[in-house]
């Protein structure tokens, strides 16, 4: 059932499209957008958040430190793909398991604005 709370920096659960759209997995993922937003359109905007790590940090990978992914309620290290954004119903959140403070959520706008070659 869908309650429209969720808002900017909620780390949720949710089935996460792949991008060739053949398939979903249940994985993590934090909201982007507001509050209002998503009461005013029932949606969220979400980022893909994965344990997977590489050797290497992409551009448009965030990883979390050890406090932020204590308190996203992650158990594992984590690194937050903003190339992997996604708008999907709120209904296909399974739950809330933590958030990421404003700080962070900072960073990952920066992060964003360099993908969409905003100054």
């Amino acid at each position: 059932m869908t309650h429209f709370k969720y808002k900017a920096g909620d780390v949720i659960l949710i089935l996460f499209p792949f991008t060739n759209l053949t398939a979903v997995k249940q994985r993590p993922a934090v909201v982007l957008s507001s509050l209002q937003f998503n009461q005013k359109h029932g949606d969220v905007i979400i980022a893909a958040i994965t344990s997977h790590l590489s050797q290497r940090l992409a551009d448009d990978e965030y990883l979390l430190n050890d406090h932020e992914q204590k308190s996203a309620g992650l158990p594992k290290t984590s690194l937050i793909k903003l190339g992997k954004i996604v708008t999907l119903d709120q209904s296909l959140i399974q739950k809330n398991i933590g958030s990421i403070s404003p700080s962070t959520q900072k960073k990952l706008l920066l992060i964003l604005f360099r993908i969409f070659h905003i100054s």
